[in-house]
């Protein structure tokens, strides 16, 4: 699949807590992004348009639809060259692991968001120094808190998260459960790479195949003998009381002759 067949792109920002409500359960989070990240591509903030998003303006855990959502955005904008956020958190009660997110996020352990967008391929610039796009102009569609950014400089891995059980930020339970979630979805991303591959593979079978029988085709071994591929063709070939068997023996006893 070429980047453009992509529907979504998800891009990563270090994010920097601005204010933190406990009552209402609320952060206030800018992020800052407008560099090249690891794809070598830059998402122009100014170009990014929050009409779709602030229709369902919910806050996901690395992207996983499958699971609730472990908040909503109360307000997304523009200041500069960063992405503000404002965001409302579930509490313990509603689902427990959201609050754990939010003590995490709110101790400072976790700190970047990754939006989903699909960008306007029209306005898009190859950047020739990166080797990626400049992202002129964008669609949000979704916005995630996640634990490993693509931009170098904010890797939260999972010894953070252990430390804010040293730091009596999360008691070991929470701890537990982050690192089973952490496990499962990582065997769950590990099992869709594979299905990709799997399927490139199996696209790459049929079209190495006869589009009649599905038989894979055999390669040519040597590029100096045009004919090495044909004779394996015929000597491959399933034949039983043929009434032309004679006439592809005499075929194959006519191009080793040739040989």
């Amino acid at each position: 699949m070429t980047k453009k067949g992509k529907k979504l792109i998800h891009k990563q920002y270090d994010i920097e807590i601005k204010s933190v409500d406990d009552e209402k359960r609320e952060i206030v989070a800018v992020g800052s992004q407008q560099k090249v990240d690891r794809d070598g591509d830059i998402v122009k903030v100014d170009g990014i348009d929050f009409s779709a998003y602030k229709k369902n303006p919910i806050v996901l855990w690395s992207h996983k639809h499958s699971d609730p959502p472990i908040g909503k955005t109360e307000r997304v904008w523009k200041d500069g060259n960063k992405l503000m956020f404002k965001i409302n958190y579930a509490d313990a009660e509603t689902y427990s692991f959201a609050d754990t997110i939010y003590k995490l996020t709110k101790g400072g352990y976790i700190n970047a968001f990754s939006i989903g967008f699909a960008p306007d391929w029209k306005e898009a610039e190859p950047n020739e120094k990166s080797g990626g796009y400049n992202f002129n102009k964008t669609e949000l569609l979704e916005i995630s808190s996640v634990n490993v950014p693509a931009n170098a400089g904010a890797l939260i891995q999972t010894r953070s998260i252990q430390k804010a059980m040293e730091d009596k930020v999360i008691d070991d339970v929470e701890l537990k459960e982050v690192e089973l979630y952490l496990e499962k979805n990582l065997i769950a991303d590990i099992e869709e790479d594979e299905s990709d591959a799997d399927e490139e593979l199996e696209q790459t079978i049929k079209e190495d195949s006869c589009p009649h029988c599905g038989r894979k085709y055999m390669q040519k071994e040597d590029d100096n003998d045009p004919f090495d591929w044909l004779f394996k063709e015929i000597q491959t070939t399933e034949s039983t009381d043929d009434p032309n068997e004679d006439l592809v023996d005499e075929l194959l006893n006519d191009l080793n002759g040739d040989k």
